[in-house]
């Protein structure tokens, strides 16, 4: 069978900079289409999508002519390791929520040191963060006693009144209650992602994830209730047994919730996930029932008046499709642009954490990256603070290269 590619001969995780640096070049959007066309073997549909997204997301995006100033805007990173289990297509550098205590507590105080050093870092450079986020893992997987400490030494550690936006992710449904979310909504988080990935009940039992369909919409409520305005709901496209008309029952739900961000993944198939080497994935939908998936959301979503404003591919991808994140106007999540489009520089925390620095000039990017391994990070944490240190020092500083 013959594989529709209309991502032409694009195969990077982050297509839309393309299409910054030509805006920077003071091409039109049409002229850019055409380009993306006739010379990269987009098509038609993917040029128009990929030119609206950057357009959409220009405002928030530094160009080469933006104030000094804003090279020294940073968002920041925190990453919590740790998850309630583990799905069968996860690739991430997550572990099992341990039953000791006691290492959870080592690993919470490696991270206040992580946060302490990044104060200092702040200080010293002048540095203005503009977004925190804390991924994971699931940060809510959390015990409450470990999640309100995290909480409450961010609080004191940076200006949260300040910040344009404080994200967790919340994102296993049966991690949220009352307690936690009152604990969220004290430490000035803004932002919540509750991602069901799929409302089948079937699919949930098959990836692994431990959680029941109806808990996704009675965590939401519980979301609202306790006074957040800014949700994101996830959904993957392309699961192990699911039919298109299984992937629209579940955009249905979500989109019925109002949420103000949507985001649509397509499954990817990573080395190190369970799914590579199961029986499963000779269950998976056929390239262009994924697409179908994909396209049918894009529809359903524009339809409902949420606009795409961000967009990144990854490798071995079941219809050579994309990931796109939707939002309601005026909910366009900003770390989730930094992060893509790498304009703006981040400082990471926490295991398996990654501090970009962007070079205005020349837009190049010098990372430092902190272990997977949570024991490495404990023992190593005033080494790797120290790294990235030099890191931010290289870019700021002359002649530190």
């Amino acid at each position: 069978m013959a594989i529709d590619t209309p991502w032409g001969i694009l195969t990077g995780v982050r297509p839309a900079k393309i299409v910054h640096r030509l805006l920077d070049q003071g091409e039109s959007p049409a002229a850019i289409r055409s380009q993306l066309q006739s010379r990269y073997g987009v098509s038609a549909g993917k040029a128009a999508l990929l030119t609206e997204v950057a357009t959409n997301n220009r405002r928030f995006v530094p160009g080469p002519a933006a104030d000094p100033q804003e090279a020294r805007k940073v968002s920041l990173y925190l990453g919590i390791p740790y998850c309630a289990s583990r799905c069968v297509y996860c690739s991430f550098p997550s572990a099992l929520l341990p039953a000791d205590e006691g290492q959870i507590a080592s690993l919470l105080q490696a991270i206040g040191q992580d946060i302490q050093a990044v104060v200092k870092l702040l200080s010293a450079f002048g540095l203005t963060p503009q977004s925190l986020y804390i991924g994971g893992g699931t940060p809510t997987c959390l015990p409450g006693k470990f999640f309100g400490r995290l909480l409450g030494w961010l609080g004191e550690a940076f200006n949260i009144a300040a910040l344009a936006e404080f994200t967790v992710e919340a994102g296993r449904p049966d991690s949220i209650d009352d307690e936690k979310l009152a604990m969220m909504r004290r430490a000035g988080v803004t932002r919540v992602s509750v991602n069901p990935q799929t409302m089948r009940q079937q699919t949930l039992d098959r990836i692994g994830r431990r959680h029941r369909a109806e808990q996704t919409l009675g965590a939401l409520r519980l979301v609202r209730a306790a006074g957040f305005r800014h949700v994101n709901m996830d959904l993957i496209a392309g699961l192990p047994g699911e039919t298109l008309p299984d992937f629209e029952f579940s955009l249905s739900q979500v989109l019925a919730q109002q949420p103000e961000n949507v985001t649509v993944h397509t499954l990817a198939l990573k080395r190190g996930a369970e799914l590579v080497n199961r029986s499963d994935s000779a269950d998976l939908p056929e390239p262009p029932t994924v697409q179908a998936m994909v396209e049918a959301s894009a529809a359903k979503i524009r339809a409902g008046g949420w606009t795409p404003y961000y967009l990144y591919r990854q490798k071995n991808s079941p219809g050579n499709m994309e990931n796109v994140g939707y939002t309601k106007p005026g909910g366009e999540c900003i770390y989730n642009i930094d992060i893509i489009e790498e304009r703006r520089t981040i400082i990471g925390m926490g295991p398996s954490s990654a501090s970009k620095a962007v070079r205005r000039e020349s837009w190049r990017l010098d990372s430092c990256y902190f272990p997977k391994d949570i024991p490495n990070y404990v023992q190593r944490i005033d080494e790797l603070a120290a790294k990235r240190e030099d890191l931010i020092k290289k870019l700021f500083i002359p002649g530190q290269e």
